[in-house]
């Protein structure tokens, strides 16, 4: 939940369009992305499986693909994953852990 708060408290929400275009907050929302993946990472599975309404493996993947593709990342995925993926993620996590603990 903590990298989730800060690239929401870094852009706000919904993120403005041109978000990305500031080398600092790029660099900090990919880093953090790459947190939450590999968070989710360590989730176990039974968790994971019992929760499936959540996209663990879509953040998962992002973390992949961020890691291993960094200068080649396609914009309009973050970007869609900051204004979609993201709160989604945030309130489905919040409800799990029952409403304000953070993880």
């Amino acid at each position: 939940m903590i990298s989730i708060e800060k690239i929401q408290g870094y852009l706000g929400t919904p993120p403005p369009e041109d978000t990305l275009q500031d080398d600092l907050y790029y660099d900090a929302i990919v880093r953090n992305l790459e947190v939450i993946g590999e968070a989710i990472e360590n989730i176990p599975h039974s968790v994971r499986d019992a929760h499936p309404e959540i996209e663990w493996d879509k953040f998962v993947e992002l973390q992949e693909m961020l890691i291993r593709e960094y200068f080649d990342i396609d914009d309009a995925v973050i970007l869609d994953v900051l204004k979609n993926g993201l709160p989604d993620l945030s309130l489905k996590v919040k409800e799990l852990v029952g409403g304000g603990e953070q993880q």
